[in-house]
């Protein structure tokens, strides 16, 4: 073969090969397979540092809009990761509650069933901070959107600074 049949033949075995090995996604996304892996996930932060004085009730905010998207908006995703750090000024309680609504309005408390022994309790997905630190919880998500309830009990005095940031995941 002389050297330009053989840079041809190699293009075009180049070619052939690039058709064949794309012709299985291509052909998957005609039939509707899904574009994303059950492995992906998006990060936000639901409530920038911001001191909160006591006693009162704090929301994150929804819609709660970072990038053009509705952070708050759960829609497509399985679960949330919580995590919730806070600054204690001074000695103090704060109650977060992961709430979640069907459409961003009316919100209940994302509660979880668990087996006692001998029944089946109810408990909610809440954690309470006295100390400075962070706290975490996995939500399964239901509704379309997601908010933390930050309750502080505390004397007006004291300055309590959370931050709550959620990764959703598929």
């Amino acid at each position: 073969m002389t050297r330009i049949n053989k840079t041809r033949f190699l293009g075009l075995t180049v070619i052939i090969v690039c058709i064949v090995a794309l012709s299985g996604p291509i052909f998957a996304l005609a039939q509707g397979a899904p574009t994303l892996t059950t492995n992906e996930q998006a990060t936000f932060e639901l409530y920038p540092a911001t001191a909160l004085t006591g006693p009162g009730t704090t929301n994150t905010d929804s819609p709660k809009t970072i990038r053009d998207i509705d952070a708050s908006f759960t829609n497509g995703w399985a679960s949330a990761d919580v995590f919730i750090a806070a600054t204690f000024g001074n000695t103090g309680t704060m109650t977060s509650t992961v709430q979640l609504s069907a459409d961003g309005t009316n919100w209940v408390d994302a509660e979880f069933d668990y087996w006692t022994g001998s029944a089946i309790g109810q408990s909610t997905h809440q954690r309470v901070q006295t100390a400075s630190g962070g706290k975490y919880m996995r939500i399964p998500l239901a509704g379309e959107f997601l908010r933390v309830v930050m309750a502080v009990s505390t004397e007006a005095s004291t300055v309590i600074t959370p931050s709550v940031t959620v990764t959703y995941r598929k």
